[in-house]
């Protein structure tokens, strides 16, 4: 199919979709109000209704025929899970080669959102053994809504998962469940489009955690408690709650309140003792010196003076050098001017003489010109009378 015959294709899919919705055929997805939130619902962390995607990829998720025409009959998480399974064979956001597209894994994603799974549920995807796609979307579900504090806890236990993956068309992008699960943690670009920030401080504490376990291949976690490893009371006690408890700090902080006096009083004492015996022992070096500082005096006059006099031997030789490197110098600068002047000299000599030439060539040529041109005319005038003569004759 042609570019023109798809654009009219759509025109045609998209005039047929708003009659439906007119006529009430046809469902809209779109997520659910404050008020109709099923219960149990996982908590969505920034915008309820764009899922935080990027503009240009929300736009194209929402505006695309798939979503409208076939995610919108989606009922249920389980109807979703097998159209997952059914549909999805790599994680690219857009269609290549179909002018930014939407693909049905980003159609789907947004689906699953729509449905607000609730925490169990999405334990179930993320722990599914039929396809690893579904692990994957739940795991793009997280990165997109989950609060950021929340989002190692969520994927501790996937960090080493070694089931295969492609993120990719045409089988690029082979990777595992767990190094995808490192790169949506660490990278906000993915595929194309972005990801929402993350603080610095906690994607700072998460990059640390990760360094400290690299990625080992077969060491994968046990996945058949996960539901129990994601409870909210295990979520507690893991890396992000690793601070000391404010009763701790606070119980430290009086206690070094109540022995800070003590320890000032006994340290001022103590100083007070070296002070006292750093002056005795001053003193009394003081009196043993006093005949020897006459003595070092006598000699640092005495070197003063000799020090002076080779100063001035010193400013005197400068001196010297100084005038005679002046009197170098303007030399050499006079030097450089006469050897300018030849110069100058040598070209115009130069100028004048091509000057010359250039002329009496020119005078030459003309010269040449008027005698070709009096030849001429004498050659002329000669047949002009021979002819003259014949016709008389």
């Amino acid at each position: 199919m042609s570019r023109r015959a798809e654009i009219h294709s759509h025109a045609r899919q998209k005039a047929k979709m708003e009659a439906e919705l007119l006529s009430g055929e046809l469902r809209i997805v779109r997520p659910p109000s404050p008020d109709s939130m099923p219960p149990g619902a996982v908590k969505v962390h920034g915008n309820p209704t764009t899922m935080n995607m990027s503009n240009i990829l929300f736009t194209n998720v929402t505006d695309s025929l798939y979503l409208k025409n076939d995610c919108a009959k989606i009922e249920n998480w389980k109807e979703l899970v097998d159209e997952i399974y059914l549909k999805v064979e790599n994680l690219q956001p857009f269609i290549s080669n179909s002018g930014n597209q939407a693909s049905s894994a980003f159609c789907l994603l947004y689906a699953l959102f729509c449905l607000r799974p609730t925490k169990k549920q999405l334990i179930a995807m993320l722990n599914h053994g039929d396809s690893p796609y579904i692990r994957a979307i739940g795991f793009l579900f997280l990165r997109f809504v989950a609060p950021p504090k929340d989002l190692l806890d969520w994927c501790w236990d996937y960090l080493n998962d070694d089931e295969p993956i492609t993120l990719q068309e045409r089988g690029q992008g082979e990777t595992t469940i767990g190094k995808f699960v490192r790169q949506i943690l660490t990278d906000c670009n993915f595929l194309g489009t972005r990801f929402p920030r993350i603080p610095v401080l906690i994607e700072k504490s998460i990059q640390e955690e990760l360094a400290k376990n690299p990625y080992v291949h077969g060491a994968a976690a046990d996945l058949e408690g996960g539901a129990a490893d994601h409870d909210a009371d295990v979520r507690s006690e893991r890396s992000f709650k690793r601070s000391p408890s404010p009763s701790t700090y606070d119980r430290d902080r009086r206690e070094r309140s109540r022995d800070a006096p003590r320890r000032s009083r006994s340290r001022d004492r103590d100083r007070d003792r070296e002070r006292t015996s750093k002056r005795s022992r001053s003193r009394e070096r003081h009196d043993d010196r006093a005949p020897r500082r006459s003595r070092s005096r006598d000699r640092d006059r005495d070197r003063g003076r000799r020090r002076s006099r080779s100063r001035d031997r010193d400013y005197d030789r400068e001196g010297r050098d100084y005038r005679r490197e002046r009197v170098y110098d303007g030399d050499r600068r006079d030097d450089s001017r006469r050897g300018d002047r030849r110069d100058d000299e040598r070209r115009r000599r130069d100028y004048d003489y091509e000057r010359r030439h250039r002329d009496h060539s020119r005078d030459r040529d003309s010269s040449r010109s008027g005698y070709r041109e009096r030849d001429r005319q004498s050659r002329d005038s000669y047949r002009d009378s021979d002819r003259r003569e014949r016709d008389r004759v």
